[in-house]
């Protein structure tokens, strides 16, 4: 699993907090649409990145704003947009006029983004260069020429202007995902054995875990059966060798 991931193109990213007899790990997933790798660590730095990946250089890899996601040796970065329209609704949230103004029209402009690429597939490729056009422009003018404010929505605007070639590669790329919502759902029942358990009892139970959770959630992904996922990673009961039947 953790060599199909690594020689994916396009990878996502994220990581949570874990607990193992009493001490708290990172849990991080590396994962495409095909395949999921967990894995436990000490830290949440870049070296469990570049360890990961060996060497290896995806050409995009999507995450949230995390350094060490940003770190990643990728050739190009998509940040997460359901983090930013979280972000840009604070600053609704909290702002004057003006950041509310202005963080409302991004805001509409990153959703526009995300429904053409949902619709990408119903239209011609024509039309479909014409809307992204248009969404680039309606971005590039609220972050580069118009003025936020003072308050968050200044804040993220210069945030934006830093991280500018990192906002629309999902339109850029057909394969590429404008969220990181996939690796959130990958870590969401980790999160919840957390919440509920208070942790794992022992290292090896954690690891066992990393593995089963690994193989059902790539499971998921290519579409096969929990059970049958599991059965084949286990191969031919002991049993049919005994000549006794599975």
């Amino acid at each position: 699993i953790a060599a199909e991931v690594r020689g994916s193109p396009v990878q996502g990213s994220d990581e949570t907090r874990a607990r193992v007899t009493g001490q708290y790990r990172c849990h991080w997933v590396f994962q495409t649409d095909q395949a999921s790798y967990h894995h436990l660590a000490t830290t949440k730095g870049v070296a469990v990145i570049n360890d990961f990946l060996a060497g290896a250089e995806p050409e995009v890899w999507i995450s949230d704003l995390a350094p060490a996601q940003l770190g990643a040796p990728a050739a190009t970065h998509q940040i997460c947009l359901s983090h930013q329209l979280r972000d840009l609704q604070y600053a609704i949230d909290a702002d004057a006029q003006v950041g509310v103004r202005w963080a409302v029209a991004l805001q509409r402009v990153f959703r526009r983004g995300i429904h053409l690429h949902r619709t990408r597939e119903q239209m011609t490729t024509t039309s479909f260069a014409h809307r992204r056009t248009l969404i680039e422009r309606a971005a590039e003018r609220l972050i580069f020429r118009d003025w936020a404010g003072a308050g968050e929505a200044g804040n993220l605007q210069r945030r934006y202007a830093k991280h500018w070639p990192d906002l629309f590669v999902f339109l850029e790329r057909a394969g590429v995902e404008p969220t990181n919502n996939a690796s959130e759902r990958d870590l969401r029942n980790s999160v919840i054995h957390r919440k509920v358990t208070g942790g794992y009892r022992s290292d090896w139970g954690a690891q066992a875990s990393m593995i089963l959770i690994s193989i059902l959630t790539t499971a998921r992904k290519q579409g096969q059966g929990y059970f049958a996922a599991l059965r084949a990673v286990a191969g031919p009961s002991p049993l049919q060798a005994a000549g006794m039947g599975s």
